[in-house]
């Protein structure tokens, strides 16, 4: 459509969306899980789309063809029942029909004007108390968190599109997410948004950004000399020290090194049995992702000896 409209200098697409596509879509909403945005159905204007035809039902749309001899095109798509929306629409709206409501189209289009009327009301009614707050698609949490969940999910999707430009890869899941790490409120974490973005929180402000991509790092470590350790911003010294108890990696200080994880890192932890993956252990004492790609590990050759200041690996 973008394209022939481009081509031909063209304002506006009408489509032939009418009031049966308007109950399909609410019913496939509804399975799927929504809110009252999704049970408002299809606009009739979205940015350069118009749909004339939203208040005609398909029998009347066809008898009037029909009556004034004009030709129409069916997708034979249409009638393979591969598709969920073909389910929907031979299936179930016939058996609806049949056993519960004969009038049932007529009935969820008329509930899903009622509810567009009342999600654009409560759309406008969040934007006017994002645009209070908010600056250079930034947020205050304290702000944000005298809000009712109502508006704070409008909000958060509201924050989405000024940074992304559209609604596509939030789902409902990321907006609870974000929701959950609002309420908590604590700097310096983050939680992940398909397209290798993050929502972040830091001090009183929330916001979007790119994932920062960090650069693997590994350092050997030499026997009684400094080592800086330049992504990390600190320096480590390597010393031999005698302990009849306990003897820590081995007496080889060739192989020992210091790095940041990899995809795959297993390690044995102290005080367990078995052995267990590190995005596993990242994950059940909640480090924060923004941390998990920087934390240092002392390492043996290409086995973990020791998460640095967390947990020791029982063969070492």
């Amino acid at each position: 459509f973008e394209e022939i409209m481009k081509k031909h200098d063209i304002d506006l697409v009408a489509t032939a969306h009418n009031k049966n596509d308007v109950a399909e879509t609410v019913l496939m909403h509804m399975m799927r899980g929504c809110g009252i945005d999704g049970m408002s159905g299809i606009p009739y204007k979205r940015d350069r789309i118009i749909r004339p035809l939203l208040d005609a039902d398909k029998e009347e749309i066809e008898a009037f063809c029909r009556e004034n001899n004009y030709k129409f095109v069916v997708d034979k798509t249409n009638m393979e029942t591969l598709y969920t929306r073909n389910r929907i629409r031979h299936d179930l709206i016939p058996l609806i029909k049949r056993e519960f409501n004969p009038n049932f189209i007529d009935t969820i289009a008329k509930n899903s004007a009622i509810l567009t009327e009342d999600a654009e009301f409560l759309n406008g009614y969040a934007k006017r108390i994002y645009d209070g707050f908010s600056e250079n698609g930034k947020i205050s949490v304290s702000e944000f968190n005298k809000q009712p969940e109502a508006i704070g999910r409008r909000i958060i999707l509201l924050m989405y599109k000024k940074y992304s430009g559209d609604m596509k890869n939030l789902q409902a899941v990321h907006v609870e997410n974000i929701l959950s790490l609002l309420k908590k409120a604590k700097s310096g974490t983050m939680c992940d948004i398909p397209g290798n973005n993050v929502f972040s929180i830091e001090r009183d402000c929330a916001f979007f950004k790119k994932r920062e991509v960090k650069k693997d790092y590994d350092y050997p470590l030499i026997l009684d000399k400094d080592v800086y350790i330049e992504p990390i911003g600190i320096s480590v010294r390597l010393k031999k020290w005698e302990n009849e108890k306990e003897k820590f990696f081995f007496d080889d200080a060739e192989h020992i090194h210091i790095r940041n994880r990899r995809r795959g890192d297993i390690f044995y932890p102290r005080g367990m049995s078995g052995k267990k993956k590190l995005s596993d252990y990242f994950t059940d004492c909640k480090i924060p992702l923004s941390q998990r790609e920087v934390l240092p590990i002392i390492a043996y050759k290409d086995e973990i000896a020791w998460i640095v200041g967390r947990r020791a690996d029982r063969r070492f």
